[in-house]
């Protein structure tokens, strides 16, 4: 065989090897993308406090009837808004933030994290706002720690057990659809059970809720129908629990509602001379 030959087949066996190499990639590329891959992007990385957040990305491995679910907290650790969907057909999905809300006055590191069908298909991403309210700066309104948002004790409306401290009180954030549990003298590690009833705070469409201790994502929690025991370490203060709704019309509420209503049926007769009671 002379040199020119031997060049050419060469060239044949190495053109053809980049192929079956390409291929080979190829198929493994497509596997990779056949995985429960979660991918989530955000069209910039700092925004002011009147803006939007385009929150994006897709879904590799789509399940029937699974669902999305987004988190976004902020740089004090609360929660600022949860969503939970289903992508489209092709396992695209987009959301809108809205960084005017009450929720989001601080500047700091905004936290989005997207989990698909189970608490193993996860992906977070960050944000900064500024040209706001440094964190831990005091209105001029006098607003609460969680925005200015009326919220309302259901202590009494909840079974529960904590096997370290005390827990203080249960506070319902109907805006944020959140239970605030407040820890004092926390001082060994231990347990909180407590029976959430669908009155007071619903889960999201599988029955699971969302659990955030001193801020930090809580996945060691176990849960039973609304029975729940979340792990917490010595020196918790918060623990919050997320839902997909927290209904305000209970205790102090209905109360407060029935009072009224009776009252207003009082002076209502008072001044029409109007006989409530029914005759027969």
């Amino acid at each position: 065989m002379n040199v020119l030959s031997t060049i050419v087949l060469m060239s044949i066996l190495t053109i053809g090897g980049m192929g079956l190499s390409s291929q080979a990639f190829a198929d493994h590329h497509q596997q990779f993308e056949d995985n429960d891959i979660l991918y989530v992007l955000t069209d910039s990385d700092t925004y002011d406090h009147d803006s939007k957040i385009r929150v994006t990305g897709n879904v590799g491995n789509l399940r029937d009837g699974a669902q999305l679910t987004i988190v976004v907290t902020g740089p004090n650790g609360n929660l600022v808004t949860v969503d939970q969907f289903a992508p489209n057909s092709n396992g695209d999905y987009s959301m809108m933030i809205d960084t005017s809300s009450g929720l989001m006055k601080y500047d700091g590191t905004y936290k989005i994290k997207v989990q698909y069908d189970d608490r193993d298909i996860i992906v977070r991403t960050t944000v900064e706002l500024v040209g706001g309210l440094e964190f831990g700066s005091l209105s001029s309104h006098g607003e609460h720690e969680h925005g200015g948002i009326e919220m309302f004790d259901v202590t009494s409306e909840l079974s529960f057990n904590a096997s370290s401290g005390e827990v203080h009180a249960i506070m319902a954030n109907p805006f944020d659809s959140t239970l605030i549990i407040t820890m004092h003298d926390v001082e060994d590690d231990g347990e909180l059970s407590i029976t959430l009833s669908n009155d007071v705070i619903e889960p999201f469409g599988d029955g699971g809720f969302f659990v955030l201790v001193n801020g930090e994502e809580n996945h060691d929690y176990e849960q039973n129908g609304n029975f729940v025991i979340i792990p917490y370490e010595a020196g918790t203060s918060t623990i919050e629990i997320i839902g997909v709704s927290v209904v305000p019309e209970f205790g102090a509420i209905a109360g407060l509602v029935l009072a009224v209503a009776i009252i207003s049926i009082i002076v209502l007769s008072a001044k029409t001379r109007l006989n409530v009671i029914p005759k027969f």
